[in-house]
């Protein structure tokens, strides 16, 4: 299956100036990095800028130098056609960053028996994968959970729920 080009072009056209600066090129396929280059081009705007860190005392800038030995602390796929983020990798992203931890946000992609496949993956540094993952469980999942168990003990074998 092919990128689908014309729909990037208007993802990232729709992208703020700072949202399109805080792309890694480096983590974009040959596809994606030449209409990545055409917008920047086109918009006259600056080289990529380093992520902030969402909670910093004083919102300081911080490399992501860290990637080289970055762990996946969530992924998902995207639906097939399209290389757009599921709402759980955004979620797990935002949760992620409320919580104080650097995180990027990258598209993988993986080649499947009949078309390609494209996978959003969440990485964290390393040495905070474990917080990381508590993060997630705790705010993405334990929140499916309970709403999964309350559904169960709303109609208990000890309850007439018919």
């Amino acid at each position: 299956m092919q990128l689908d080009t014309e729909f990037l072009r208007q993802h990232y056209a729709a992208m703020s100036d700072e949202e399109l600066r805080e792309l890694n090129r480096d983590d974009l396929v040959e596809a994606a990095r030449r209409i990545y280059d055409d917008e920047i081009a086109g918009r006259k705007a600056p080289a990529p800028a380093p992520v902030r860190r969402a909670s910093s005392p004083k919102d300081e800038e911080v490399e992501l130098d860290w990637l080289e030995d970055a762990a996946e602390a969530y992924s998902s796929y995207a639906r097939p056609g399209t290389t757009d983020p599921s709402e759980g990798s955004v979620d797990a992203r935002d949760a992620l960053e409320a919580a104080g931890i650097p995180c990027h946000l990258e598209l993988v992609e993986e080649p499947g028996e009949e078309q390609m496949q494209y996978r959003w993956r969440v990485l964290v540094p390393g040495k905070l994968i474990h917080r990381a993952t508590s993060v997630i469980d705790r705010d993405i999942f334990n929140a499916e959970f309970e709403a999964q168990w309350k559904a169960i003990w709303k109609c208990s074998p000890t309850k007439n729920c018919a």
